[in-house]
């Protein structure tokens, strides 16, 4: 996930949003990247399910 910012649109750059998650959850910056990292990863896992069920829904349907 290195290099990958902020996944809600905003454009944030990854160290921009690191520094920031660090001071609002009063956190260091490996603490505050691996919080990144870890949301990140749940949102796309997070996708990846819905994805999958709208798939198999769609295909019941037929």
């Amino acid at each position: 996930m290195s290099g990958q910012g902020c996944n809600c649109g905003c454009g944030k750059d990854r160290a921009t949003v690191i520094r920031e998650i660090a001071r609002h959850e009063n956190l260091n910056e490996y603490q505050a990247e691996a919080r990144l990292d870890w949301a990140n990863q749940t949102r796309e896992v997070g996708r990846r399910e819905r994805y999958a069920v709208a798939t198999i829904e769609t295909e019941d349907d037929e």
